[in-house]
Parts: structure tokens; C-alpha cells; sequence
């Protein structure tokens, strides 16, 4: 099983991820919601992948948050957000190994886009 962090501020968002991914081929190492949790449970659980949502609680957003996570870690991300600004796509374009999809979402999507980034 590949190991999945996700990194979400709205909570009912992270529940239902949680609750769909609980049958797939992916093993939901923690559920955090600021990027400072997040750098924690990388270090900690060492995960193959990250679903992170791009707007965060505390100072950083989850397009910075990987930066700071890249310095130690060469983990692939995808980003899910609910807005994408022309800024955050820029932002996201310049980060290697990620991707990004705008909410809504199925769980077919993520473990698609998700695949695709582990396979390259």
C-alpha cells in the first residue's frame, strides 16, 4: 500500500477523503490541517504522496508548505482547491512532481491524478 498524508483545513473535507480512501490502495498515514502540522507528519510517517489543499490555517499556504517539505523530503504532491487564482497555478506550475485539481472532486480523480504522479 502507498502511504497517503492529507493536508486539509476544512475538516468535514478531510473526513470524507479519510472515509473514501479507507478502500482504496492507499493508507492514510495522518490528517493534518496547517502546513507546520504537515512538515511534522512528513518527517514522522514519511508518506509516498500528499493531498494537500492549497488555503491552510497558520502561516504558511500549502504551495509554500511544500517548498519547506522539498528542503528534506522529494514527496509528490496534488493540490486540491476550491479556487485556483492565476498566482497559486504560476506557483504550482514552477513546483516539480505536482499537480493540481479544482474541488469538486471524486475519489477517482485523486487516486487517478495521484497514480500518475507516482508512476513518474
Amino acid at each position: 500500500m502507498k502511504k497517503l498524508l492529507i493536508v486539509e483545513d476544512e475538516l468535514l473535507m478531510a473526513f470524507f477523503l479519510h472515509k473514501k480512501f479507507q478502500t482504496s490502495d492507499y493508507e492514510i498515514v495522518d490528517m493534518v490541517y496547517d502546513g507546520e502540522s504537515a512538515i511534522e507528519a512528513v518527517r514522522r510517517c514519511h508518506p509516498d504522496i500528499i493531498l494537500m489543499d492549497i488555503r491552510l490555517r497558520g502561516a504558511w499556504d500549502g504551495i509554500e508548505t511544500i517548498a519547506q517539505i522539498r528542503e528534506f523530503a522529494d514527496v509528490p504532491v496534488v493540490f486540491v482547491t476550491g479556487l485556483l487564482d492565476p498566482d497559486s497555478a504560476v506557483r504550482i506550475g514552477n513546483t516539480p512532481k505536482a499537480s493540481c485539481l479544482v474541488k469538486p472532486v471524486t475519489i477517482e480523480q485523486l487516486q487517478a491524478e495521484m497514480d500518475s504522479l507516482l508512476v513518474a
